[in-house]
């Protein structure tokens, strides 16, 4: 699964707190910067992913030659950054902040702050429905009962022992 983000502003000075962000899942996230003003040269992109140390590229690391001239039109750090999310090993929801924060050359920043909360599937949703294919009586003093059952999701056959 992938979702895409794409966050935009017409201004240096922008500070966004967006929409709480319900996730399912393994997820790959994508956020697009592409549409960040292109009046002032941004100096530095430093994304907190929330569950990651943060990424930080910086227009120095980018061009270390002298003879490269910037201009507004050429911005290699609003472009698009990708991260994969993994549901909690231990708990149904997880929940972070994802944060973006863009540096600009006039010293303004663009701050967004993105909360997500991702739900890891539970033991009936990667099988869904089970359906009985077979019953058996086994021949024994306590009379005991076999059921075969298939998943719907994997075609995986289970079996149960009752009395």
């Amino acid at each position: 699964m992938s979702y895409n983000i794409a966050l935009s502003s017409y201004t240096t000075d922008h500070v966004e707190i967006l929409p709480n962000l319900m996730l399912d899942d393994h997820i790959s996230m994508t956020i697009s910067l592409e549409n960040l003003t292109r009046s002032i040269l941004p100096t530095s992109v430093i994304i907190d992913w929330g569950d990651t140390p943060p990424e930080v590229y910086d227009i120095s690391n980018i061009y270390n030659s002298s003879n490269i001239i910037l201009t507004s039109t050429s911005q290699p750090l609003l472009g698009t950054y990708t991260h994969e999310y993994f549901p909690s090993s231990y708990a149904l929801y997880k929940s972070l902040f994802a944060q973006i924060l863009v540096n600009y050359s006039n010293g303004n920043y663009c701050w967004f702050i993105i909360p997500i909360k991702i739900r890891t599937y539970d033991y009936f949703e990667s099988i869904y429905d089970m359906t009985l294919i077979n019953t058996n009586i086994l021949p024994s003093e306590r009379n005991l009962k076999e059921h075969q059952f298939i998943t719907a999701v994997g075609g995986y056959s289970l079996e149960t022992i009752s009395n």
